[in-house]
């Protein structure tokens, strides 16, 4: 083999189903009674807890420098507040239970409200987690006040004052948030009035919902056979809180053509059926999101094959490595470098996991996991002899593998080989053997850690030398020499 940049070996697997982690603390929101009131008005603070959270405790900080702990017991909470003073008031409340910590945040608006027309509000309801969302106040322009700032609330404890129309915002943590801004102008006598800015349903506050959408999915049954009906169902997680919007939609591409699939599945439905599955290597290609406005489109790749128990062919792949099972590779590779190195692999590179090959030009053997999304690199150690170099090392397949491809990397400058590549378990022992395609006699014999023993023959077929290659090279062990007397 010469220059070999990429060497693919498929190999197929059993599916895994994949765990979904559940939040530590359900999707939760205190209602307010009222958030615009007068000076000594008063608004209460309950939650029912009809989702059913107990053993919780938390603490509501009211905005005006007083608190207020509580503890659920499985019937809610409820507490009154009075707002003595004009202002802003933006209302934190934490939950935890255990290392659970999750908080909300809600504005209170006490004073004049009628003296300034309100904005408009442009923001998306829905958000896919770690994105930027963008929102915007459309300011209407009047003489007769001056804007002092801007109360922006993004419901979860987070609270920004600025004069900027404009904001973007990430959240990092899936939910439902209630978003709020007030507008804060004085008139042209310096009083103080706030304006609100309003969605298009006419409402102060503004629900976001945060979604973490995982489109992986799975075949049922796992080990699919000629003539099976076979299931793909949706391992996605349960939507955690009530939206409108939370309805999915998907594309579903079987070997590139695309399957209908319906919308509005939740997790564990069945999204396609194969019926009477017939023999070959599946490729499926999940692309889902969340209906309002294609929000947090995500995909998600699965190939499985079936086989066919009663065929048989000299090609069919029966080398079935098992997830979680320890194995050990090596190989031999030779470099066609210009002078004498000790190494090719000049770095001292060790084996790894997932390692950042950017910039690294010299020759490794990776390994790469589908379904796991995992690589496992290689690279030549111990004494180059006569020309070559192994490369050894053992890896554990990891869970969610579907199959591996083993990748063979040249030198990039150089002309590379590669020879005796072997996989097998861990705790086992392998000897392997070369024999002349002539002659039929045998010319080498790779032992358990792949070192060679090479065997010379005279013309007539006798063994004549036994080579042994070692760490510090290769020796002769044994040789023989023999004549016949000849007589005139």
């Amino acid at each position: 083999m010469k220059n070999i940049k990429n060497l693919i070996l498929p190999f197929f697997f059993v599916l895994s189903i994949s765990a979904f982690a559940e939040p530590c603390l359900d999707n939760w929101q205190f209602t307010l009674s009222e958030h615009t009131i007068s000076v000594n008005d008063i608004v209460d603070f309950d939650f029912d807890n009809t989702i059913g959270i107990t053993g919780a405790t938390g603490m509501i900080y009211y905005g005006d420098g007083s608190s207020q702990a509580f503890s659920l017991t499985g019937t809610g909470v409820s507490y009154n507040h009075q707002y003595t003073t004009e202002g802003v008031f933006n209302v934190i409340i934490t939950l935890s239970n255990g290392a659970c910590i999750d908080t909300k945040s809600y504005q209170v608006v006490v004073g004049d409200t009628t003296c300034f027309k309100t904005d408009f509000l442009s923001a998306n309801g829905t958000q896919c987690l770690n994105e930027s969302a963008i929102f915007e106040i459309d300011e209407l322009n009047d003489p007769n006040f001056t804007l002092v700032n801007y109360y922006w609330n993004m419901g979860d404890g987070t609270i920004l004052t600025n004069l900027t129309e404009v904001i973007s915002y990430t959240y990092n943590v899936p939910g439902l948030y209630i978003f709020s801004v007030v507008s804060h102008f004085k008139d042209n006598l310096n009083n103080n009035c706030f304006s609100f800015a309003y969605d298009l349903a006419d409402n102060f506050l503004f629900p976001i919902s945060v979604w973490d959408v995982s489109p992986q999915f799975s075949i049922s049954p796992i080990n699919p056979i000629v003539g099976n009906n076979v299931d793909v169902i949706y391992e996605g997680f349960p939507v955690p809180f009530d939206d409108d919007n939370a309805i999915f939609e998907s594309i579903l591409t079987i070997n590139g053509t695309s399957e209908p699939t319906g919308i509005g599945f939740d997790n564990q439905d069945i999204i396609y059926t194969f019926t009477n599955i017939q023999p070959g290597i599946y490729s499926l290609n999940l692309l889902i999101y969340v209906r309002a406005n294609m929000v947090c489109p995500q995909e998600y790749t699965l190939t499985f094959q079936v086989v066919d128990p009663e065929a048989t062919c000299d090609t069919c792949n029966s080398f079935k490595p098992s997830v979680g099972t320890r194995y050990w590779m090596s190989a031999w590779v030779n470099v066609d470098e210009p002078s004498q190195v000790k190494s090719y692999n000049s770095t001292g590179q060790e084996n790894g996991v997932n390692i950042d090959m950017t910039g690294y030009d010299e020759t490794y053997i990776e390994i790469e996991f589908f379904g796991a999304s995992t690589k496992v690199q290689f690279f030549p150690t111990g004494e180059i002899i006569d020309g070559w170099q192994r490369v050894v090392g053992e890896f554990t397949v990891p869970t969610g593998t579907l199959d591996f491809i083993l990748n063979l990397y040249a030198d990039e400058n150089l002309d590379t080989y590669f020879d005796d590549i072997r996989i097998h378990p861990f705790n086992s022992s392998m000897k392997s053997y070369v024999y002349d395609g002539e002659t039929f006699w045998l010319v080498a014999e790779l032992d358990d850690n792949n070192y060679a023993t090479f065997y010379e023959y005279d013309e007539e077929g006798g063994l004549v030398r036994i080579k042994k290659e070692t760490a510090r090279g290769i020796v002769t062990i044994q040789e023989t020499r023999s004549n016949t007397t000849k007589t005139d």
